[in-house]
């Protein structure tokens, strides 16, 4: 004799809950990137006093992190030299 199972909505949302839970927890390395495209050149764009090459952030230990995935706060200041076109208020 064969027996049907009937199961729940809730248990396949538990079953997604718990997959979805596990894949979180992995960690990735170098998972900051900036893209963007410069379309027409109106400003130099200098970091520090120099032209802007690269943004070197620190190695941050998982036993520094205040909040899981989060560290502290690190300070860029971007100044716009030898720009082009109008200024407007």
């Amino acid at each position: 004799m064969k027996t049907a199972h009937i199961y729940s909505p809730g248990y396949a949302l538990l079953a997604g809950l718990l997959l979805t839970a596990s894949t979180g927890a992995q960690a990735v390395d170098n998972n900051l990137h900036f893209y963007g495209n410069l379309l027409s050149k109106s400003c130099t764009l200098v970091v520090d006093g120099a032209n802007l090459a690269e943004i070197h952030f620190p190695t941050v230990s998982n036993r520094d992190l205040m909040v899981s995935g989060q560290s502290a706060h690190l300070p860029v200041v971007f100044k716009l030299k030898d720009c082009k076109g109008k200024r407007t208020a």
